[in-house]
Parts: structure tokens; C-alpha cells; sequence
């Protein structure tokens, strides 16, 4: 069994109880700000986790706002991927605590570490569940700022399926409070904070500039991590890695890693873009080109991503989509992605594939194939039904129908009537006009010839020296 860490000067130690039902049992990590603790909750019989400021780390200017920014953020958000904040208070030293719920496992900091690059459906589920806890900030106006992989914690279900959970919300930035002045003076001009390796350039510059562009590009970072092994800018000191991230052009991820799909080292490519406006704008879009990569619980995953922070419309001047070539042997279907294992029940229609030339969002062109025919507004609706047709519509449908067929029998009737004794009546194609002794007998001596009141139809006598004949009228 490892050593236990030891317990910074001025935190509780073991044994200790906090607010009479908090009692101290171990540590369990520390860092640069804070340490947390695991404790048993006495009234409600649980373990819970608790979270304090390290004093030098008290001691600098606006560290408790910061801290309890930290706990309103995590507060606000209900996902089962963020960390959940039970309990905040203050010791009598006037340390402020945060309790939080208690999790088994480690971060994926330690995982990447100990194992290396992951195959691409695990780093896609374990981005994807990222992206749904950071859709959920992002459409609550919040922005994180310090994602990493050591602020990523990877438990389980009850079920035994790994569970990310987002920590650490200590430099977020509430972008709809409209607190101006509070928000200026915890993101001063100047000031640097969160880890260097992920930090995005708009935000080395200052923390006041960073906007969810700077999650994108962190999320990237860990992609890119998690596929190769390594940070995409690196360096021998924190200013060489800022030069390179302010510079440099990280070595493509193909590169060092040919197995993976060009799709997604596109995609990681564009979360690494320098200039925000031209970088990918949402995780939505993060989710929607990756979760085609990832295992059954990527569809799901991208439809609460969906849900929750609704793809924007395509920027001005931006290219229509162009489908991606298909990425990887069974990552994609002919016209589905690989989750749809099991055919549709057959109340189920089929999705629409969207018109020829229809623009998209920008980045799309290497959606791949499963964007190309299924539209991701439809991907939230799987099972869909036709609209019920008006039976008084059916009705009126059938009654004109008749109708028309009685008004079309009636005129065939009349054009094609019978003779006056009811023989037939036939019609000559090219009728001979009357002669000019019309109304005299023929040479035969038989009745003069007839004009019928129909136009080009006519009644005449029999002849033996015309082929034709038209039935004689008594």
C-alpha cells in the first residue's frame, strides 16, 4: 500500500471534526492551491470529500472569491459529469471549505501517464463526456479556463462503465452575471493562471480575454494528448512551451499516430487554430465530428451535447460542407454511423439526408460520411412518425375524384352520341364539304346529303361506288 501524502501545515488532520459532522480521515492530493481530504459525513453516514485552500495560497489577493466562485460554478451545474458540491463553510480560522462528493478512482492525468495513448474509441468517449459537462457550463454562461487532464476524474457507474467527471471550477468566469467589476478584478491585465501546456494564446495574453474558445482549445490539447502521448507545444521551460504556443505549428497527429482517422486529426488540428474566430466555436461541433468514432455511448452523448448547446449557424463566407472520405474500416456505416447496431423497429422512418449543397457548420467538410447523410438536428429524433392525414381531406379527395370521372364519361357521351334511331354515328376525319347542288338529288336519285347539327359529322345515303359507308337513315 502507498505511503499516505502528509497533511500541509494549517489544514485539519486526521481526527479532527469540521461544523460538529465532518471528521478527517486522510489526504487525498494536493496541488499548487489546495488539498482535499477524504472525511465521513457523521449525520448522514457517507464519505464525502473536502476541499481547502493551502494558507500561502489563502493569502493571495481575492483567493477566497476565487474559491467560492469555484463552488457556485460546480453549484450551478447538474450533469452527472460534474463533481457535486454538498456543503461550503468556514473554519474558525476563517479558512473557507468546500465539501464535494466522494469519488474512487484516479485522474486521467495518471491514466495517460501510466499507460500511454489510448485506442480512439476510449479517448472519444472519455472527450465526449468532457464535452457534455462543459455544454452544460457553456449554456449557463460559464467557462472553466483550466481543463486538463488532471481536472478530468475517471470513476465508475454502478454498472461498472467509466464515468469523467469535470473538477475544478477555481478559474471559471461567469460570462452572463454581468458583474463587470467583480469579474475585472479576479482576471486583471497581466495576470497568468492555470497550466501552461493547455492554456490557449488569447488567454497567455490574459485571463480577461478568454471566452469558450479557450475550452475549445484545451479540449484539443487533450485530445491530442490522449492520441499521441505528448503535449502538441512543448518546451524545456514555461517560456519556451509559450513561445511555441504563441508560434509554433504543432506536428499533425497523423503524424505520429498514422491509425488515426484523418477526420479526427483534422478536427484536433482546427481546436489548435491560434486565431479564435477561425478556430471550431463550440464543443458541439467537437462532439458531433467525434462521437462516429466512439463506442455505443457516444450517441447518446452527443444528443445531450445537442440538447444542451444547440450547434451555431455557419459564420458569413464560410465554405458549404464537403463529405470527408470514410475515415476507418467500420467507423462508419453506408449511410449510418457504426453505434447502429440493431435494425429499427418498424414504426421507425428513416432519416432525411439533407438537399444537395446545403451548408453546414463551419469545419464540417471532415464530419465524414455519417454527416453527410444524417444532419445532426437529426440525430435527436431517431424515431419519427408520419403526420396523420385528415379523413374529412380523404373524403373531399374522393368525391372530386368521382366527379371529374363523371364529368369525363358525360362528355364522351355526348361527343360519340347515337344517331336519332340509335344506330352509330361514325365521324369522318377529313369530311368533303357540300357540293354546290347541295340540297338536289344525287345521281342515284336518293335523298340530298345531310349535315349533322355535331359539326363534321354527317348523314348520306348509301352508294355502291364509295368503299366507306355511314349507315343509311330510315
Amino acid at each position: 500500500m502507498p505511503p499516505q501524502p502528509a497533511v500541509p501545515s494549517g489544514v485539519p488532520v486526521p481526527g479532527d471534526v469540521l461544523a460538529g459532522k465532518y471528521r478527517i480521515e486522510r489526504v487525498l492530493g494536493a496541488g499548487g492551491m489546495g488539498v482535499v481530504l477524504a472525511a465521513w459525513h457523521l449525520v448522514l453516514e457517507r464519505r464525502v470529500a473536502v476541499k481547502f485552500l493551502l494558507p500561502e495560497a489563502a493569502a493571495l489577493p481575492d483567493a477566497g472569491a476565487r474559491f467560492l466562485r469555484e463552488a457556485r460554478a460546480a453549484a450551478a451545474l447538474d450533469g452527472q459529469h460534474i463533481a457535486r458540491v454538498l456543503d461550503v463553510g468556514t473554519l474558525d480560522t476563517g479558512a473557507a471549505y468546500m465539501v464535494l462528493e466522494y469519488l474512487t478512482g484516479d485522474d486521467l492525468g495518471h491514466v495517460l501517464q501510466t499507460r500511454g495513448p489510448l485506442p480512439l474509441a476510449e479517448a472519444a468517449d472519455y472527450l465526449l463526456q468532457a464535452c457534455e459537462a462543459i455544454a452544460e457550463a457553456h449554456a449557463r454562461g460559464i467557462i472553466h479556463r483550466d481543463l486538463k487532464p488532471k481536472n478530468l476524474f475517471l470513476t465508475r457507474r454502478p454498472d461498472g462503465t467509466p464515468l469523467l467527471k469535470v473538477l475544478d471550477f477555481g478559474l471559471s468566469k461567469f460570462i452572463a452575471t454581468g458583474d463587470s467589476v467583480k469579474e475585472a478584478s479576479l482576471t486583471a491585465t497581466g495576470l497568468i493562471m492555470g497550466s501552461i501546456h493547455y492554456m490557449s494564446p488569447e488567454q497567455i495574453r490574459s485571463l480577461k480575454f478568454a471566452d469558450v474558445r479557450t475550452d475549445i482549445w484545451a479540449l484539443g490539447v487533450i485530445l491530442y494528448r490522449m492520441l499521441t502521448g505528448r503535449h502538441p507545444f512543448e518546451g524545456d521551460s514555461v517560456t519556451a512551451v509559450t513561445a511555441a504556443i504563441m508560434m509554433d505549428m504543432p506536428v499533425s497527429v497523423t503524424a505520429l499516430r498514422p491509425d488515426v482517422p484523418p477526420a479526427v486529426a483534422a478536427l484536433v488540428s482546427r481546436c489548435l487554430v491560434k486565431d479564435p474566430n477561425a478556430r471550431v466555436q463550440s464543443v458541439t461541433e467537437i462532439a458531433r465530428v467525434l462521437a462516429p468514432f466512439g463506442t455505443h455511448r457516444a450517441r447518446l452523448a452527443f444528443e445531450s451535447i445537442d440538447r444542451l448547446l444547440p450547434e451555431p449557424a455557419p459564420r458569413a463566407g464560410s465554405s458549404p460542407a464537403v463529405a470527408a472520405p470514410t475515415a476507418a474500416a467500420g467507423a462508419f456505416a453506408a449511410s449510418s454511423p457504426s453505434w447502429v447496431r440493431a435494425p429499427e423497429p418498424a414504426t421507425t422512418a428513416p432519416m432525411p439526408t439533407p438537399p444537395p449543397g446545403t451548408p453546414s457548420s463551419p469545419g464540417s467538410e471532415v464530419a465524414g460520411t455519417a454527416h453527410a447523410t444524417l444532419p445532426h438536428a437529426s440525430w435527436g429524433n431517431t424515431t419519427r412518425t408520419r403526420t396523420p392525414r385528415s379523413r374529412v381531406a380523404l373524403l373531399a379527395g374522393a368525391a372530386g375524384a368521382c366527379l371529374l370521372a363523371g364529368f369525363v364519361l358525360a362528355w364522351r357521351l355526348t361527343a360519340n352520341g347515337l344517331a336519332g334511331d340509335g344506330a352509330p354515328v361514325t365521324s369522318n376525319p377529313a369530311p368533303e364539304p357540300p357540293s354546290a347542288s347541295a340540297g338536289a338529288t344525287d345521281a342515284a336519285g336518293a335523298r340530298p346529303r345531310r349535315w349533322s347539327s355535331t359539326g363534321p359529322r354527317y348523314r348520306r345515303p348509301a352508294s355502291a361506288a364509295r368503299s366507306r359507308s355511314i349507315p343509311a337513315t330510315t
